[in-house]
């Protein structure tokens, strides 16, 4: 590279490093949920019509020890989202959010194949928030 040129090699996020006992199953929420979205650090569940409030609480006592757990208003409310949350965002964010702060994934059983993944982001944990960036200068030849 020219001496005056500096390379600049950057990530969008960071990651967890994740081992297939790190996937955690959430079966004891199942009864309580329709469905699952988003990344196995950041899960979304939807709850079965009126049973939402059960299913937050079911969840902060099966994994609030691994996972930050909010319910939709909380999550918008606290503004983890941002500011900018407004429009569709609130319909598509799930009735309650687990977000993971250990080592660990949130399995939905719709993806059988994502425990085979190594690797995780998508939550708030220091590891996926640093954004590494690495940069080098030109030398002079």
């Amino acid at each position: 590279m020219p001496e005056q040129a500096c390379l600049l090699v950057t990530a969008d996020h960071g990651q967890v490093h994740l081992e297939r006992e790190s996937w955690v199953r959430v079966d004891a929420l199942e009864p309580f949920t329709t469905t699952m979205a988003g990344d196995g650090r950041f899960r979304f569940l939807y709850a079965r019509k009126g049973a939402a409030r059960e299913l937050l609480e079911a969840a902060r006592d099966e994994v609030g020890d691994r996972a930050w757990v909010w319910s939709r208003a909380e999550l918008l409310d606290d503004g983890i989202l941002g500011t900018g949350a407004t429009g569709s965002i609130p319909g598509r964010v799930g009735d309650v959010v687990l977000a993971a702060r250990a080592p660990v994934a949130f399995v939905d059983p719709a993806l059988p194949n994502e425990v085979q993944l190594r690797s995780g982001h998508g939550s708030l944990t220091a590891d996926e928030m640093l954004v590494p960036l690495v940069a080098a200068r030109g030398c002079a030849r």
